[in-house]
């Protein structure tokens, strides 16, 4: 059981992070208490005989006698017939009991719970005296009874029963209606019950107060039974914008409310607040808004918990098994093969749509229900705990168990919770058409969904979820079988407990679907859960399949009319976008020939949302495909003049997608440089916002957003942003012409880019992202990157940004000439082949300086067989700040053969020749290879294309040794390469570290931290020297630059001090999360007890170079100052859960985060303990920082302070100390103006006088402390 601390107030409003102070088990007292007695001639009473013992004064039993039940082999029980309450609510049921027994550890007597038919739990029956005499224990349960006559029974469990004496019977949830609820009193509020905008309240609406001060909301009669502190609940809705409030109580007591935002009008939270003090009988509690402050957020109503929460072990609340013998008895009642209604499945509760059968029947000797869902419309099955949709008591864990089967593969069907608050409905798992099983597996709002077993049509499976929500974390089995070992739940707020549990169909096109459901069981424990814990390896991610059907053709035309059909060439349709939104997997769009305009402010011109989709299981690909009608006529998406507010021309965000045989034109002809600088300084050094102007200076081509995704045969050109740009997996981009783009966006667009590519799967092997056979010329950034006001990018083609896909990439067979920045730019990606490419006179622009074929901060990259022809004075090659890079068999010309001056990097069979192409006049270009040319036959064969640009066999020719660049020639080579074969080295996986090998992980670390309080202000005082300094010396990569820090620590009793001066010659703030920014973390475990997870002591701290403070807390004061080649950080970390004292260790850890650039992205880290990057949730490697007296702080300040403190403590002569005082100042004016003969001498005149004074102003240890400070000043 979990406790408020008395008068002590938490208010706080859950949203996002689980509290673990919240409320366990609370008791809402209503002011009767019924009391049953087991001896109440009404009972029905099987082998249970009354007894009594002497005469009842209250002290041995109530009533007239007590029952002494028999054994379960003669089915002894007692049940309560007439047990009746005012209205369908939980209570709280408690029996008072007695096993007396003269032995010393005799056998319990259990005895178990049932209401209305419905086992509830079993009670251990423990022994609870020894005397003749009863000696009385007392057991609850918390159920959901009925209003009017409830049927409570209790059964023996073993060999004997125990005494009843009676059964208490009190309120456990009724709640105060802000509307009506305590006699409610209103002064200048406002009353709603907009189902649409705002459902869920209960009731009959909520109240909200305006922002006057006269303003309020009043219960007059909260009716408590007892004296007590207490927990106030308030539960409303707020979209955004804190508007705080006070409560009071009984006029007295004064409590500040938050008002934090829900998140929207449509989402209730609780807030709460502990402690309260009530009186027996009625109290009267307000509430208005604070002083100046907004109108009330909406209430709906207040809920009573006394803090003294009773304690209740494990309970089943519902057993459904849809027999003839069922405990509900609408169920029980139905035929097989009858029509059920009962609200024990049904969905619209949750929402009304939802179109479900359910009959009765029989399957396997056993009723099931059947549950029908209609074609393309929602349907839900419910599963509440109680026919009455009661939420259950707040407990540690809830257990459903079900067992079903599914008819046939027509559906996904989802299994979702839904908190206590209504706030949440979270997705737990999904039985998906393609086989699988799939369940979250992390504590993110989708999930993660990861596939943990398979299933079959006809196959019965049982499936039992167990949701610890002290911990926030689940258990799942499948047929008995584990398959989820605590991982994590949502990340949301469980106040209160779980609502309900239901099953998901969602609308859309697919066929009807059938489902059996049996066995239903749903229960609580208190036991406590165990930690969540990530599973690092879950499985294959889930993926919605969507519906297949007969494959459609639609037809589109300039001509053509959105009211026709669409269905043949006669009967087009006027707009693609209106065939994209009719789409489904398999379709084809023909667009036929014509030009289709842009619109003002269409945003995404066509705009492609609708997804194809794989067939698991008949493995086929349908893809949605949008194409020319005729190949050789190719229709035009264009952008007129003065067109506003349209970002990009084709945007496609979905799946399974082919688009092929398409001009898509921008502007750029019709803009100026000027117009587009000039929306540049509006934007940035104005602050403007009119982002449908701003589009006609940024719109782009095509841009990407998904996997599967086929773009192909498609000339972009002039529009102002990037070219084909986008990101996801299994993208390939082939045979378009992508020219005369980026010219005038702000946002640093290239020809082709793929950025922010996120793997689909776990597939390394294969190639996943393609660039091949494309023309990519003249495209170029003319003006500047708002994000860090400076020239960026214009490439040809960019891998960019992609720190953590670990799929393939091969970009081969581009011909890529005149683009501003690089020809062929890899940054921030990982696991690229660039391969036979032919790359002429880029980096192009005069603002930036890239080159031509470039790594940038990757990681195993391989340029292969490709051409790079300089321009003039800019780099051929580069590899900066990147991993396992390999240049082989590529040829360089810098204007004269065999001069390297701007090749950065010669590989392996790499050299610089003239490669001889046909043709580099402007404007009338070609690059394939002259018979002479020294590109013939010195390739590498490794990982060399098939085929080559044209669709040409390589290799060619005599030699059969493969061409350099995007051609094969038919030609033999007269010097040909000898050895072809290359050895690519094993790729690095970035996601493990790469120390110093000389480096033992194990070693935890240890400091010493002396007593002492500095100052806060980023400026180093001489108290820091007093204490020992670390160095983080643990670097994660070490093929990468790194910065470093030296840190001390001191301590007093309330916290502890930290100084790190951070060496770090670049510095950025640029990222959007603060951890990849530079900054330095510390870590502080208070107990030490180096766990996997963190507990409520542990905290992480971070300071930027900046100042920005994050973290896991922000209680915590840090400054910083710069400093030449970094920054200096001085923090206070208060010790919330322990006093600094001599001695004591407490867990520590320090880690310097360095990002090499404005990217955004981190790029290495140094610690001083732990090397790993889980420092954020493991404190296990953290080093051990002890408490120590230290070393007196040498300055002469101390010096004449500890001087005086020390004589004057001992009584001492003030006389000899004003002596003794002027010897230190004397020494100081020395040393100020630079004087050290002099200083030195006076030191040692003090010196002396310390020495004289030994055993009379001082003491022998006083002396040495101060001898020690004098000789440390005269260094």
């Amino acid at each position: 059981m979990q406790k408020f601390i008395s008068l002590v107030v938490m208010t706080m409003i859950i949203v996002g992070v689980f509290a673990t102070f919240g409320l366990l088990n609370g008791i809402l007292y209503a002011a009767n208490i019924n009391l049953y007695e087991a001896e109440d001639p009404d009972n029905i009473r099987v082998s249970s005989d009354i007894e009594t013992y002497g005469v009842s004064d209250g002290s041995w039993y109530s009533g007239s006698g007590v029952v002494k039940l028999g054994a379960k082999s003669n089915s002894a029980s007692i049940t309560w017939t007439n047990v009746s309450v005012p209205s369908t609510n939980n209570y709280i049921l408690k029996f008072k009991y007695s096993h007396n027994s003269t032995e010393e550890n005799p056998s319990p007597r259990p005895f178990s719970l049932s209401v209305n038919g419905q086992l509830i739990t079993t009670f251990k029956g423990e022994k609870t005296g020894a005397d003749i005499a009863p000696n009385w224990q007392e057991v609850t349960a918390v159920v959901p009874l009925h209003d009017g006559d409830n049927e409570i029974k209790i059964s023996s469990e073993g060999e004997e029963g125990p005494e009843i004496d009676y059964l208490e019977v009190m309120s456990y949830s009724t709640i105060f209606e802000a509307e009506t609820g305590a006699v409610a009193e209103h002064v200048d509020n406002t009353f709603g019950n907009n189902t649409a905008n705002a459902p869920g309240f209960t009731g009959t609406g909520y109240v909200g107060v305006s922002a006057n001060s006269n303003g309020y909301l009043q219960w007059n009669e909260v009716v408590v039974p007892e004296d007590g502190t207490y927990t106030l609940r308030l539960r409303y809705c707020l979209a955004s914008a804190s508007r705080p409030g006070t409560l009071t109580v009984n006029g007295e007591q004064t409590y500040g409310i938050n008002g934090s935002p829900t998140g929207g009008w449509n989402i209730w939270n609780f807030e709460e607040i502990s402690g309260v003090e009530l009186s027996a009988g009625a109290n009267v509690i307000q509430l208005k808004p604070a002083p100046g402050s907004s109108p009330l957020a909406n209430y709906d109503r207040i809920e009573v918990y006394n803090d003294e929460a009773p304690h209740i072990g494990d309970q089943v609340f519902r057993t459904t098994t849809f027999e003839t013998t069922d405990n509900d008895s609408t169920i029980a009642g139905t035929e097989t093969g009858d029509v059920l209604v009962s609200p024990l499945l049904d969905g619209t509760r949750i929402n009304n749509s939802s179109d479900t059968s359910v009959r009765i029947v029989e399957e396997n000797d056993s009723r099931w229900a059947e549950v029908t869902v209609a074609d393309s419309n929602p349907g839900i099955i419910g599963f509440p705990f109680h026919v009455s949709e009661l939420t259950p008591p707040e407990m540690n864990s809830f257990t459903i168990e079900k067992t079903v089967m599914l008819k046939d593969k027509n559906a996904e069907y989802f299994f979702n919770l839904t908190n206590a608050e209504g706030s949440l409905k979270s997705p737990i798992y999904v039985i998906s058409r393609d086989g699988h099983i799939y369940a979250r597996s992390d504590d993110s709002a989708s999930g993660a969904m990861a596939a943990r077993a398979e299933w079959n049509v006809d196959e019965v499976i049982k499936i039992k979820t167990v949701f610890h929500i002290d911990t926030q974390s689940y258990e799942m089995f499948i047929n008995d079988n584990q398959v989820v070992s605590n991982e994590p739940m949502q990340n949301a707020s469980y106040m209160g407990g779980v609502k309900d549990f239901y099953l998901e169909v969602k609308e859309g096109p697919r066929e009807e679907s059938t489902i059996l459901i049996d066995d239903v069981e749903l229960s609580g424990s208190m036991a406590t859960g165990s930690s969540a814990e990530v599973n690092p390896n879950p499985g294959k991610l889930y993926e919605e399949q969507p519906y297949i059907g007969e494959p459609m053709e639609y037809y589109v035309s300039p001509d053509g009319s959105d009211d026709n059909d669409g269905l043949s060439p006669d009967a087009p349709f006027k707009n693609i976008q209106h065939a994209a939104d009719m789409t489904s997997p398999g379709d084809t769009v023909y667009v036929m020939p014509g030009t289709y305009s842009a619109q003002d402010n269409d945003d995404k011109f066509v705009d492609i949302t609708r997804s194809g989709a794989y067939d698991p299981i008949n493995e086929e690909t349908h893809n949605i495909t949008y194409t020319a009608y005729d190949l050789e006529n190719k229709p035009k998406i264009f952008l007129p003049d003065d067109v506003k507010g349209v970002w990009d021309l084709v945007g496609v965000n979905a799946n399974y997608i082919v688009i092929d045989g398409f001009e898509v034109e921008g502007n750029n002809n019709n803009i100026t440089l000027t117009e587009a600088e000039a929306n540049y300084d509006e934007k940035v050094l104005e602050g403007g916002a009119d982002w449908s102007k701003y589009a006609m200076t940024n719109t782009n081509g095509i841009s990407l957003d998904g996997h599967h995704i086929i773009v192909k045969n498609n000339h972009i050109h002039h529009v102002a942003g990037g070219g084909i740009g986008g990101g996801g997996d299994y993208i390939t981009i082939e045979n378009n012409h992508v020219h005369s783009n980026s010219w005038y966006t702000m946002y640093a667009t290239s020809g082709i880019s793929l950025i922010n590519n996120v793997d689909f799967d776990n597939n390394t092997e294969d190639y996943k992202l393609v660039v091949k056979n494309n023309v990519v010329h003249n495209n170029e950034t003319k003006v500047k990157w708002e994000k860090i006001e400076a020239y960026s990018d214009g490439n040809g083609i960019i891998l960019d940004h992609s720190p953590d896909y670990d799929g393939r990439t091969l970009v081969v067979n581009n011909i890529v000439y005149e683009n501003g920045g690089s020809g062929i730019h890899s940054y921030q990606a990982a696991n690229v082949d660039v391969i036979n490419n032919t790359l002429f006179n880029n980096s192009k622009s005069p603002h930036m300086n890239y080159a031509n074929m470039f790594a940038n901060a990757s990681r195993n990259v391989n340029f292969l067989n490709n051409i790079v022809y300089e321009k003039e004075g800019k780099p051929v090659n580069d590899n900066i700040n990147s991993i396992n890079v390999n240049f082989a068999n590529n040829l360089y010309y810098t204007g004269t053969d065999e001069d390297t001056g701007t090749v950065k990097v010669m590989g392996t069979n790499d050299r610089v020749f003239d490669p001889k192409f046909v043709s580099i006049e402007e404007g009338n270009y070609d690059f394939n290879l002259q018979e002479s040319s020294p590109a013939i036959d010195y390739g590498t064969q490794t990982r060399a294309p098939e085929l080559d640009f044209d669709g040409n066999q390589r290799p060619q020719g005599d030699n059969n040794k493969f061409d350099i660049g995007a051609y094969e020639t038919p030609y033999t080579s007269d010097n040909p390469i000898n050895d072809d074969v290359v050895v690519i080295p094993d790729p690095i996986d970035e996601s493990e570290p790469i120390p110093d090998p000389d480096l033992d992980l194990d070693v935890i670390e240890n400091m010493e931290a002396a007593k002492g309080t500095p100052e806060i202000d980023g400026v180093i005082d001489s108290i820091w020297d007093t204490t020992m300094s670390v160095e983080t010396t643990k670097i994660y990569n070490t093929n990468l630059p790194s910065a470093d820090a030296t840190v001390r620590v001191l301590w007093d009793e309330n916290n502890l001090y930290v100084l790190a001066e951070v060496n770090d010659s670049y510095l950025s703030n640029a990222a959007t999360d603060s951890h990849n920014q530079d900054s330095i973390e510390f870590f502080l475990d208070q107990n030490n007890s180096k766990t996997s997870s963190y507990e409520e002591d542990d905290n992480q701290y971070r300071v930027s170079y900046a100042g920005l403070l994050s973290g896991t807390t922000d209680d915590y004061v840090a400054e910083t100052s710069m400093v030449e080649g970094g920054y200096i950080v001085e923090a206070k970390l208060p010790l919330t859960s322990t006093t600094g004292e001599i001695g004591k260790t407490v867990g520590f850890d320090i880690q310097v985060n360095d990002t090499h650039d404005d990217s955004g992205t981190r790029h290495n880290t140094n610690k001083w303990s732990n090397l790993f990057e889980d420092s954020w949730k493991n404190t296990s490697k953290w080093g051990n920082l002890k408490m120590v007296e230290g070393e007196e702080e040498v300055s002469f300040a101390n010096l004449s302070s500890l001087t005086e403190e020390y004589v004057l403590g001992n009584n001492g002569d003030k006389g000899k100390l004003k002596g003794i005082l002027a010897k230190v100042n004397a020494a100081k004016k020395s040393d100020e103006k630079e004087n050290i003969k002099a200083r030195n001498n006076q030191l040692g005149a003090f010196i002396n006088q310390v020495e004289a004074q030994t055993g009379k102003a001082l003491t022998e240890a006083q002396a040495d402390v101060l001898i020690d400070i004098a000789n440390k000043l005269q260094e």
